[in-house]
């Protein structure tokens, strides 16, 4: 019977270390998809130099949601394989919002490429003058920030009937993601109540703008 007891932990520890090491290997795989999500985005405005349907309040909040993270890391001196990802995501948010802006008719592309050199400084003197007392609020903001991002967005789709102008598979990558995130932070984040709640109603969130995606492009 202890023999028995004994293969059972040790089955049950090896079932917890699989699980554990497959949510690790998802991680690694939404840090990719994380990198290439805004890609067919770009593409889509660089070729048809057509924003209409673009919510310029979701994609504010998107380029304010990724800036706000990598402060607290850079300013405790981690790694930049810490925030690496999150910087791929601010130039290519930075960069949509400028085409947007462009192609859109707002202003010309010499004042969008001021107004993103502008940003660029202001974003790098925010960095270092930050109180530091503000430096930890700075996590918490970005999450609900991105989180509610996509919002705007949606309520625009159902107003014009239509996917925005967003690719599906942007869409798709989105929702997905966030279903990794959910089953990553279960594993390995065990299961932190305001995680599962964040990447839960993002999971939602994108799922309803792909889903408008779908039906109406």
């Amino acid at each position: 019977m202890i023999v028995a007891q004994v293969q059972r932990l040790r089955g049950g520890a090896e079932t917890s270390s699989l699980a554990d090491a497959v949510a690790q290997s998802m991680g690694l795989v939404m840090s990719a998809m994380s990198i290439s999500i805004f890609a067919p985005i770009l593409i889509q405005l660089a070729l048809t130099q057509d924003p209409s349907g673009f919510s310029t309040m979701t994609w504010a909040c998107n380029l304010a949601g990724f800036a706000l993270v990598p402060i607290g890391p850079i300013r405790r001196g981690y790694p930049f394989s810490s925030y690496c990802e999150y910087s791929i995501l601010i130039a290519k948010s930075l960069a949509i919002n400028a085409m947007i802006y462009t192609y859109g008719g707002f202003c010309s592309p010499f004042v969008a490429a001021c107004a993103c050199a502008t940003a660029i400084g202001g974003y790098l003197a925010t960095i270092k003058y930050l109180p530091e007392r503000f430096v930890g609020w700075t996590q918490g903001l970005a999450a609900a920030i991105l989180t509610l991002a996509p919002l705007p967005q949606i309520a625009a789709n159902f107003l014009s009937h239509s996917g925005g102008g967003w690719p599906a598979a942007s869409a798709a990558i989105a929702t997905v993601g966030n279903v990794i995130r959910v089953f990553t932070t279960m594993r390995l984040a065990e299961g932190d109540k305001t995680l599962l709640a964040q990447f839960t109603l993002g999971t939602m969130l994108n799922g309803i703008m792909w889903g408008q995606i779908l039906l109406w492009d």
